[in-house]
């Protein structure tokens, strides 16, 4: 867990905002994986308005959703890479063509919705942060979310933010190999 002392008390503030918040969606852009937080806003982005969470969690390192209850790892991040077994199972299907990326045809898109669908008006419990900046957040279901920073250099793995009218505004809370810092 974070050292709480100095520049560590504002994140620690920080994380406890999104605590009792409720988990509004579970998506990926791309190969990276999207979690929205408490209220929905309106902003307006290239001059279309859209809704997000007033906190958001954008995860681009390994990652998993566990279940130690049913002793179950029920999304993870590699299911974006990996066919569903419907789309296997279809006469025309070549593994040299698969576009993991075409929405609705990869095991996580299929996956992300029926756990969501499955788990009760989540919300989050604990947050912590290891001595590794890996993230793990306990969600009311029991379900509890894993980061795990797999690079050797410094490179972004997960930032989470809060979302103001103007895009650029908020806090953003970024963890790099070494350190977590407020932007």
């Amino acid at each position: 867990m974070v050292n709480i002392n100095g520049k560590n008390n504002q994140i620690r503030y920080f994380l406890d905002s999104i605590k009792n918040k409720p988990l509004q969606y579970i998506w990926r852009a791309s190969g990276m994986l999207c979690l929205g937080f408490g209220e929905k806003i309106t902003i307006d982005r290239n001059k279309q308005q859209i809704e997000v969470c007033k906190y958001r969690l954008h995860i681009q390192c390994p990652w998993r959703i566990v279940n130690p209850e049913k002793k179950q790892i029920s999304l993870a991040c590699y299911d974006i890479y990996e066919p569903t077994k419907e789309e296997q199972e279809t006469e025309e299907f070549d593994w040299q063509v698969f576009n993991w990326d075409s929405f609705g045809k990869n095991l996580f898109d299929q996956k992300a919705a029926s756990w969501f669908d499955m788990i009760v008006n989540p919300k989050v419990g604990d947050i912590c942060i290891d001595e590794w900046n890996d993230l793990k957040i306990t969600f009311s279901s029991g379900d509890i979310l894993e980061t795990f920073i797999a690079s050797s250099f410094e490179a972004e793995n997960w930032r989470l933010f809060e979302t103001c009218k103007e895009e650029d505004e908020g806090i953003h809370l970024v963890a790099y190999k070494k350190e977590i810092c407020l932007e």
